[in-house]
Formats: structure tokens, sequence, C-alpha cells
């Protein structure tokens, strides 16, 4: 609370929005402002146009080109939320909406994104604005997707309300052997601002993943190690189950 805004009583800022920040030189550029945004909300009828805007989940594409993100206003359920998804070049030019493809997405390379289309996990062409290919069938792959830095590895996390967990499911995308992992607690924050979601993130071998969870009454990070991941020569060990796969 309290903190500096300059745009304070702006609902749609010219000179606020995504910046390009040098973090040696400190230099920064803005790339593209709210109000560039809110213009083309306003080719959009069933846009509202009285939200207050804000950017999420701006990725970098992994050639550094392009940035994907989201421009929200009054998300959290209400009558007048805006939730479109975006995409630009890395120097602010070409900047256009695209179609919704789940609250997560993940890039795969300079024109594709891993989303979500309907219960399956799909490959989006952005340039084209239209699926491109289906990996397959996720249990519930509405986001938290991550791929390897190697491109080889895929992970989906979702949140099992039967029993409150968390379970991660491993795709080795070089020959399709896949594993599903044993369950994490999610603990009581389960909904809200300090929530508990699934969040994969591997590290750059390609072999671990990083993952949140609740033990002994607080948060805690773990790690899953997926053998045979990375030189593929196991794939009895990527296939054997959740117990000899899947380390925390």
């Amino acid at each position: 609370p309290d903190t500096y805004d300059w745009t304070v009583g702006d609902r749609a800022p010219g000179n606020d929005g995504i910046w390009k920040v040098d973090i040696k030189s400190g230099e920064k550029e803005l790339l593209t402002s709210f109000q560039d945004i809110s213009k083309l909300l306003e080719e959009v009828k069933d846009i509202p146009q009285r939200a207050n805007l804000y950017i999420n989940h701006a990725l970098s594409s992994r050639d550094c080109t392009r940035i994907y993100f989201f421009g929200r206003g009054n998300f959290r359920g209400k009558e007048q939320a805006v939730n479109e998804a975006f995409t630009m070049k890395s120097d602010g030019s070409d900047l256009k909406r695209v179609n919704y493809i789940g609250g997560h997405p993940e890039w795969y390379d300079e024109t594709m994104l891993f989303g979500k289309k309907g219960g399956n996990v799909v490959k989006y062409n952005i340039e084209l604005d239209e699926t491109d290919s289906v990996l397959g069938r996720f249990d519930d792959p509405r986001g938290d997707l991550s791929l390897s830095a190697n491109g080889e590895m895929f992970v989906n996390g979702w949140e099992e309300s039967d029993d409150n967990s968390l379970r991660y499911h491993f795709v080795r995308l070089t020959d399709g052997a896949e594993i599903k992992s044993l369950p994490m607690d999610r603990g009581p924050h389960n909904g809200g601002e300090v929530r508990i979601d699934a969040a994969p993130r591997w590290n750059r071998a390609g072999n671990k993943v990083l993952i949140p969870g609740w033990v002994n009454g607080t948060r805690q990070l773990h790690v899953i190690t997926v053998k045979g991941a990375v030189d593929g020569t196991a794939e009895e060990d990527i296939n054997d189950g959740p117990t000899d796969a899947a380390n925390t």
C-alpha cells in the first residue's frame, strides 16, 4: 500500500506499460503502453472500457524476438473484467491481440506456444493465430505448463480437488515417454492471492523440476528428479512409475 504511482487516476496511461531494462546500466525503454493496449481493446465491442488496466504473465520467446502477455483489468470475476492475450516483437512493434490459450502458456519456439484448447495441450502459432498441432490430452491443462531449456521435456501441473494436491504430468518429446508424479499437498492456500499453484520450473539441464508444496505446516520448495529425461537411454526409468521416476 501507498507505493508511489505516477499514473493514479489514469485508466490507460501512455507513459507506463511494458518496459525493457538493461540490468547492467539501468537504461530503460517503454516498449508498449497501456494506452496502446487500450486502443486495441476498443476494437472489440464486448470488451468493457472502464477497467483500470494492468499487465500479467509477460513471457519472452526463447530467441528473445517476441513477447506474449495478458492485458487485464477488474480480473477477479467482476462484471467488467478484461482478460485479453497479446503479442508483440521485442522492440515493441507489431502489437496485436491473439486468441486466449489458457492462463499460463509456454513458448515452444519463436512463433509457437504451448497452451490449452479444450482438454488438450496444443501448439499455437501466433503468426497465423491458429492451432498448429495437438500434443495430447492432459488432466486440467489450464496453465502451469513448462518446457525444459533443451526443448526435450514438457510438464503440465494441475490441482487435484479430491485431495487438495498438486500433480505433474511429464512427457519426453523426443519419443513420447510419459509419467505422472506422486501428489504434493497444497495446504490451506488453494485460492486467492496467496494460493499455491503448481508452477513447475525446469533446471537448465532438463532433468529436475522445482515445485511448491505444503509440509509440516509451512510452504516448502521441492525438487522432482526425472530419471532418463536427458539422454533418452533409460526409457524404463521414465515409464516405470511415479515412485521410481519422481523423487521429492
